[in-house]
């Protein structure tokens, strides 16, 4: 061969290669790439190989061509063929009788082979990620241009592969969730679009998962232990999948379904599914969780055609599921006016407490036993221009649902820590304490003491003068930690009681450790203490557990007489109610109980 044919030949295989490059997706590139290289060598086989990435002595074919023709795809073991010693010494040159060194794999295939030629790929920090290669029927001579021209090849598709696997992990980080492995939004809904506008179903559901109280898990055990337990949770679901059924976690503790080609009723079936594979208990390291799940479900075409609609509508359902303590709930259209209606209350709320327009009612606290006042409670209310006097069993639930209960608690201690200001210099001090309600939420901000403190100091108030008043659920939210804090309040003076006792589960060693000074017997259990036995049991048996614990009682909604007598008799001696009086504006209580 004279030195004006190898370099045409040469020449040749550069322009081969550059035009490899244009217009071709990954897979395409590859097999071009490879079809010129046998072409330009004159080689009856070339192939592209990837080590595999568990086991380095098992190598993937990427692409193969035999006599010009694309070869399906194998693995093959490398010890002792020549690929092996490609990978240890970065280049193998076989002049005669390579069939006889080739991979058992290739089954006699390529038996007359003579002459092969390999290259090791490297990536750019020198680590080998597979090899490339070419074999020829004839025994080779002169290797010099099959070197250099497969070194070209070799350089080139180094690189091709180095950039494929660099947007393969940007497509990861992307469109998967790192911690489960799943599809996330992005990947969601880019699937959802792909199913509705390409195979245009005649019909599709979407399920919408939002797991129950599991930033307790996290606030409990540490976010680590929480992200095991999602994951374990997404393994679940997906075991729990039929064929074709799409989950993607959508972030935190919500997780989405796609059902190609499904109605109501199998939508259901899955709900049913996915809420039983989670439904046994999950135990990671030592720990041990029992999790629940509400699910929304929304159905194209019926509630909505447009991913984004149908994503919104699965939303709301899986909202009103949690609202009626449900596992499944399939949107209706009312659920979206009452959505709107609360969304419309939560921008107004927002306002009503940046700008302070919301008020202070104040109920007398009595001695049952001379029926002077011996405190008072602070409760919130509001009144809107366009929605008028709204009620708090409306617009505290939203406030919590919607994140706004820490800023409206900010609100109420700083006004009732005014309110008192205001009745001392006036010579109106009010006996006893003013209990202000203390939403679990507010347990779990680090700054809730320094602003009570804070809030006392500015309006030159004792911490004497405040009690608060914590759910028996708000202390078992976190109960270590509202433990540690009220421990902290108490040594500053203020006084704790635990509101609406017996509706929660709270544990009695939790209970003495948590230092109150009285028990609020809800109005639940006394309202109808004088008619039912079951009530009036539960009221005296709270009571004598609260003697037990060295606490006193207080009972809430007395509307007559005989309550306060019975109450008296039991051995609780405080109480409030509208026997007594009902909330009262401040000015009201001033005149009626402060004179």
């Amino acid at each position: 061969m004279n030195t004006i044919n190898e370099q045409q030949r040469l020449h040749h295989t550069v322009v081969n290669v550059a035009t490899a490059v244009s217009g071709k997706n990954d897979e395409a590139f590859l097999h071009q790439l490879t079809a010129h290289m046998a072409e330009a060598l004159f080689a009856e086989v070339g192939f592209i190989a990837l080590l595999d990435k568990q086991d380095p002595d098992i190598a993937h074919t990427l692409t193969l061509y035999v006599n010009g023709q694309h070869q399906k795809n194998f693995a093959y073991y490398l010890p002792g063929v020549p690929c092996h010693k490609v990978m240890v010494e970065h280049e193998c040159i076989v002049h005669e009788g390579a069939a006889i060194m080739l991979p058992a794999e290739t089954n006699g295939a390529l038996s007359w082979v003579n002459g092969y030629v390999g290259r090791r790929l490297d990536d750019s920090h020198g680590q080998p990620m597979g090899l490339i290669g070419v074999m020829f029927k004839k025994p080779l001579s002169d290797v010099n241009i099959v070197r250099n021209v497969l070194q070209i090849f070799a350089a080139r598709t180094a690189s091709e592969l180095e950039r494929q696997q660099d947007e393969a992990r940007i497509r990861q980080l992307a469109f998967c969730d790192p911690g489960t492995q799943l599809p996330n939004r992005a990947a969601f809904m880019h699937h959802l679009e792909h199913v509705l506008t390409n195979h245009k179903p005649s019909r599709t559901a979407l399920l919408l998962l939002d797991l129950n109280h599991f930033k307790e898990i996290n606030d409990t055990a540490g976010h680590d232990l929480g992200d095991l337990v999602i994951k374990t949770i997404a393994g679940r679901l997906s075991a729990s999948l039929n064929t074709g059924e799409f989950l993607a976690r959508l972030g935190g503790d919500e997780f989405i379904v796609i059902c190609p080609a499904a109605g109501e009723v199998n939508a259901l079936a899955t709900a049913q599914r996915l809420c039983d594979s989670i439904e046994p208990p999950i135990v990671v390291e030592q720990h041990s969780f029992q999790i629940s799940v509400g699910i929304g479900i929304s159905l194209y075409p019926k509630h909505a055609i447009t991913p984004l609609e149908l994503l919104k509508r699965s939303d709301i359902a899986m909202y009103q599921a949690k609202r009626a303590k449900r596992a499944i709930c399939i949107f209706e259209p009312w659920m979206e006016r009452v959505v709107s209606e609360q969304l419309h209350i939560a921008k107004r709320l927002t306002a009503a407490i940046a700008g302070s327009r919301l008020s202070l009612h104040f109920q007398p606290q009595v001695d049952l036993h001379s029926g002077k006042l011996i405190g008072a409670e602070a409760l919130c209310r509001w009144y809107d221009e366009e929605l008028g006097n709204v009620s708090p069993g409306k617009f505290i639930p939203i406030a919590e649902e919607r994140g706004m209960i820490v800023a409206l608690g900010h609100w109420v201690i700083e006004e009732a820590c005014r309110q008192l200001a205001e009745w001392h210099h006036k010579g109106q001090d009010m006996p006893g304490q003013l209990a202000i309600n203390i939403a679990a939420a507010q347990f779990e901000e680090d700054d809730l003491v320094t602003h009570l403190l804070n809030s006392c100091s500015h309006f030159d108030i004792p911490p004497s003068k405040l009690s608060l008043e914590i759910t028996e659920s708000g202390i078992m939210d976190n109960p270590e930690k509202a433990i540690s804090m009220t421990e902290v309040l108490k040594s500053k003076g203020l006084g704790l009681s635990i509101d609406d006792f017996g509706t929660g589960y709270s544990s009695l060693a939790y209970l003495k450790r948590f230092s109150a000074d009285k028990i609020k017997i809800d109005i639940s259990f006394v309202r109808d203490m004088l008619i039912s036995d079951n009530d009036r049991v539960i009221v005296a048996t709270i009571i004598a557990m609260a003697n037990t614990l060295g606490m006193g009682t207080i009972a809430e909604g007395i509307e007559h007489q005989a309550q306060a007598s019975a109450l008296l008799s039991m051995g609780c001696s405080q109480a409030q109610g509208y026997y007594f009086d009902q909330p009262l504006t401040a000015e009201k209580f001033a005149q009626c109980w402060l004179s």
